[in-house]
C-alpha cells in the first residue's frame, strides 16, 4: 500500500483451497409401477434431493423415493466446511405386466390339457404335482382332483400372478342292462344308460337297439357324459 507522501507497506493474505466432497448417489435402481425404493448417498455430513416431490425426507441421506415414472435424482452433499458436490442417479420405473393364466378347462380322469400362461417372461407353476413342467408358460397338466393352479408371472423386476382351474369329471358308470336269453330267430332289446351319449359296438348312438344275432353274442355298450 502506497500513501500520498510515498511510502508504502505490504501485508499478506492466504487463500487456503478446502478440498471438494466426493457426493456419491449409489447405482441406479429398477422399481415396479407403485413400488418404492430406498436411495443411499454418501460422501458428506448434509444432504439435499431433488427433485423432492416423490421423496419421504429429501433432506436425509438415505430418503425413500416412490416416483410413477422414471426419474433422475440429483444429491448435493456438504462438508463440514460448507463445500459441496453433486451426483446422480437414475430410478427407472418399469413397465407393469399382466399376468394371464388361461382359460378354465374340464377334463376327463387320466387325461392331460394344457395350461396357457401369457404375460411375461418367466413363468412358475403351483402346485407342481401334475404338470410336465412347471417353469414354463405352457405345461401340460393331469390332475388326478380338480385342481386350482396359480402362475407367477415376472419380467425383470415386476411381477404378478393369476390362477386357473383344471375341472376333473368322475368317468361314468357304463350300465348295458341284464344278460338276455333268446331263442333262435327272435330279437332282443339291448338298453345302455350311465351317460349323454351311448354307442353300442361303435357303430349305433342310440341307448337302445333291437338285436338278432345269429349265435350267442357280446354287444359292448360306449358311454359318454357330454
Amino acid at each position: 500500500i502506497i500513501d500520498d507522501n510515498g511510502c508504502q507497506i505490504t501485508d499478506t493474505v492466504n487463500v487456503a483451497i478446502l478440498p471438494t466432497p466426493n457426493a456419491i448417489a449409489g447405482l441406479d435402481l429398477s422399481i415396479c409401477p407403485g413400488n418404492s425404493v430406498q436411495l443411499s448417498a454418501v460422501g458428506g455430513v448434509a444432504y439435499s434431493w431433488s427433485p423432492d416431490s416423490t421423496l419421504d425426507i429429501p433432506s436425509l441421506p438415505n430418503p425413500v423415493a416412490s416416483p410413477s415414472v422414471t426419474t433422475d435424482y440429483v444429491v448435493t452433499v456438504f462438508d463440514l466446511n460448507g463445500c459441496s458436490d453433486d451426483d446422480t442417479l437414475t430410478v427407472t420405473v418399469q413397465d407393469s405386466i399382466d399376468a394371464d393364466a388361461g382359460q378354465p378347462a374340464g377334463i376327463c380322469l387320466g387325461d392331460s390339457v394344457p395350461l396357457l400362461a401369457s404375460g411375461g417372461a418367466t413363468y412358475s407353476w403351483s402346485p407342481a404335482a401334475g404338470l410336465s413342467d412347471p417353469n414354463i408358460a405352457n405345461p401340460m397338466a393331469s390332475p388326478s382332483v380338480t385342481t386350482w393352479y396359480t402362475v407367477n408371472v415376472s419380467s425383470g423386476t415386476c411381477g404378478d400372478f393369476d390362477s386357473v382351474q383344471v375341472l376333473v369329471n368322475p368317468p361314468p358308470v357304463a350300465d348295458a342292462g341284464p344278460n338276455v336269453t333268446i331263442c333262435e330267430g327272435d330279437t332282443a332289446t339291448l338298453t345302455g344308460s350311465g351317460g349323454s351319449v351311448i354307442i353300442w359296438n361303435s357303430v349305433d348312438s342310440i341307448a337302445t337297439i333291437l338285436v338278432s344275432p345269429d349265435s350267442t353274442s357280446t354287444y359292448t355298450v360306449l358311454i359318454q357324459d357330454f
